[in-house]
């Protein structure tokens, strides 16, 4: 469950070179109190920062290999977006990747 609220609309003449669309700033705040303690939460948001930095990539190139790998193992497209994936997908993302990663 998220709440989300504009921040301000952003015209095309922000950005070089000018796109084609109007754009937004909006802030989401994610309510996983409930699925995530408070201490594990930064380090959730630090995951999904990290897949979604590299735009229009998707995420088989955005995870180490042994990473992506295990998250297909677990069901997972690599040929999608991070974008893509809903709250609860990246919960479950996250939760292969650490425990990959302590593997």
């Amino acid at each position: 469950v998220a709440r989300a609220w504009l921040v301000r609309e952003v015209p095309p003449t922000a950005f070089r070179p000018n796109p084609k669309v109007h754009s937004a700033v909006i802030l989401v705040d994610f309510e996983c109190e409930e699925v995530l303690p408070e201490a594990e939460r930064a380090e959730l948001m630090r995951f999904v920062g990290d897949i979604l930095r590299s735009r229009r990539k998707t995420l088989g190139n955005v995870l180490e290999p042994d990473v992506a790998a295990a998250v297909e193992a677990a069901g997972f497209d690599l040929n999608l977006r991070p974008e893509a994936f809903g709250l609860r997908d990246l919960l479950q993302l996250h939760a292969v990747a650490k425990r990959t990663a302590s593997e």
